[in-house]
């Protein structure tokens, strides 16, 4: 008989613990995802759930602009007591870099100093100048403009004009020969073919053809009037 008052007061211990554990949970406040909202809309939300907040700088981020949030303690939707406090994490926004001067480099050197800014090439346009040739004459955005990091530099590279090929049709193989090094060709391929047509010696057929375009150190093949 003297367990039943043991009983009851256990029970009756059970009852009330539940009901402040209901109580209490009915007090808990389910944190809002602030991710991604500006600094002030954010606090201002937490502040009205009766929660505290603390602001950490972050690093600087491509996709999330300066003074927005990037991440926060405790996650979202996690149910913690009124007064706690919610840490946020702080976008510095898009990084920064000031544009190297790569005009008259090479190519290749100017595509790396991009790279060790964490730049990149972007649109090539040729042009025909004067020497040096292959070099970058202009660049956009101009040096020492501020743009985002793996942003694109849009370059122009100088290069040689095209020279006319000079007409060696009838001309001796001989003089042919001075002709195409001083023009700053080069000699390459010979063939003797006899033709009634033309004088003996002279140039007959040539690859490329009179007055087509060639950069200076293309090979010039010769015909030559010859019997075999």
């Amino acid at each position: 008989m003297k367990t039943k008052p043991k009983l009851i007061f256990t029970i009756f211990f059970l009852v009330v613990t539940l009901a402040g554990c209901k109580a209490s949970e009915s007090n808990l406040i389910n944190v809002p995802d602030v991710r991604g909202k500006n600094i002030e809309s954010a606090q201002e939300e937490l502040t009205k759930l009766g929660l505290k907040v603390e602001t950490v700088e972050g690093e600087y981020y491509a996709s999330v602009p300066s003074n927005y949030i990037v991440t926060q303690s405790p996650y979202p939707f996690t149910k913690v007591k009124p007064g706690r406090k919610i840490k946020l994490i702080i976008s510095k926004g898009i990084a920064k870099v000031i544009v190297p001067d790569i005009t008259g480099l090479s190519f290749s050197e100017g595509r790396e100093k991009l790279a060790e800014k964490k730049l990149k090439v972007g649109n090539i346009t040729e042009i025909e100048g004067e020497p040096p040739y292959g070099v970058i004459s202009l660049q956009n955005p101009p040096p020492g403009s501020e743009i985002s990091l793996e942003s694109y530099v849009d370059i122009t590279v100088t290069i040689s004009k095209p020279q006319t090929v000079p007409n060696l049709i009838d001309v001796h193989f001989e003089e042919a020969k001075e002709i195409i090094t001083k023009n700053g060709y080069v000699l390459g391929r010979v063939i003797f073919k006899e033709s009634s047509f033309h004088p003996r010696g002279v140039v007959i057929q040539q690859e490329p053809i009179p007055f087509s375009k060639a950069e200076s150190g293309s090979i010039i093949n010769l015909v030559i009037n010859e019997k075999p």
